[in-house]
């Protein structure tokens, strides 16, 4: 999704940025060229994968090293409590599918029941909202001119 601007990873956060302004410039090239064509911009939650693990065996193997695949429990993301609250890839892809069918261009993906079986949302939709909400306040009204 759209991630913070964390310590060590500007190139991930960018590169997910820069991911929803190609896909809003996309659309409106196709409602004009291809109106039968759709897209959506997904913005996932916590999904629980071996991203980390088969990031590590690429790099390995780009390397020359002998690479063996690794348990997805014995990665350090695995240690984070919020790890065990991410979504399966299988929950994830209802999930997007069930907003793709409900219409939604911004797909804000939360981790919340009939996709998850905890009741932890992690509040992505309003992250997106305190993100933006200074932004789209009129210059008059922002907090720093106070």
């Amino acid at each position: 999704g759209l991630t913070r601007g964390l310590i060590g990873v500007s190139d991930y956060g960018a590169s997910k940025h820069a991911v929803v302004a190609l896909t809003e410039a996309l659309s409106m090239e196709l409602a004009k060229y291809s109106p039968q064509i759709r897209v959506c911009v997904c913005l996932p939650c916590i999904v629980s994968t071996a991203l980390y693990e088969t990031s590590v065996m690429s790099k390995d193997s780009k390397q020359g090293d002998q690479v063996e695949a690794k348990n997805p429990e014995s990665s350090p993301l695995s240690q984070l409590p919020v790890y065990e609250l991410g979504m399966t890839p299988y929950a994830h892809g209802r999930q997007v599918w069930d907003r793709i069918a409900a219409g939604e261009f911004y797909m804000i993906c939360e981790n919340q029941p009939p996709y998850v079986s905890h009741e932890f949302p992690f509040g992505a939709a309003q992250a997106v909202v305190d993100r933006f909400s200074s932004i789209i306040k009129p210059d008059f009204k922002r907090k720093i001119d106070n």
